[in-house]
């Protein structure tokens, strides 16, 4: 079955091929099973990586999460000789740049790309007086800057951590890095 691949900016600049991102709004797990294949051939011929990683978006990233659907297409991707399948991936985690092809439905795929289209590419103003911008997306990244109360930023891209607080992706003056969602508005 045919479907959409997008290229998806990531933390690390690498970038993440998705599929599918809206051409089916229903999958079977075969479907998916077959993206994950297409994917890997992509990343492998024409972005030149070796050993692709391949995640399953998910609810979780244990192996038993998700409806049947997505029980059914792990299994099928764990079993796949044809690639090299990492296991699920949250959304949160999807941007990260940690694998090289996302799989998902259709549906939950186009979902998840509007969503980064429409945070990536915004302004936000700092809310907060003396606010740390990080080189990592969490507190133990070491300081780049330190904003004051409304400066302007370019937001890059939003994940959250591994606690639920969301992070923004920034630039500001050739400064790149992190800041907590709390700390900003998005104009």
């Amino acid at each position: 079955k045919s479907c959409l691949m997008a290229m998806v900016p990531t933390d690390n600049n690498k970038g993440v091929g998705m599929l599918d991102v809206g051409a089916n709004a229903e999958n079977t797990a075969q479907h998916l099973n077959d993206f994950a294949v297409m994917g890997s051939v992509y990343a492998k011929e024409v972005r030149g990586i070796d050993n692709p990683k391949v995640a399953l978006l998910n609810i979780g990233t244990e192996e038993k999460k998700g409806n049947d659907m997505h029980k059914e297409a792990y299994q099928l991707l764990k079993a796949n000789d044809k690639i090299n399948f990492v296991g699920n991936i949250e959304g949160r985690d999807m941007l990260m740049g940690d694998v090289d092809v996302v799989v998902t439905d259709g549906f939950s795929g186009n979902i998840a790309l509007k969503t980064t289209e429409g945070v990536a590419g915004k302004e936000g103003v700092v809310n907060a007086d003396l606010v740390r911008v990080r080189e990592g997306s969490n507190t133990s990244s070491k300081i780049v800057e330190e904003l004051e109360k409304g400066t302007s930023v370019m937001i890059e891209s939003a994940v959250k951590d591994n606690t639920g607080i969301v992070w923004y992706k920034v630039s500001y003056a050739g400064v790149k890095g992190y800041m907590m969602g709390q700390y900003l508005t998005v104009k």
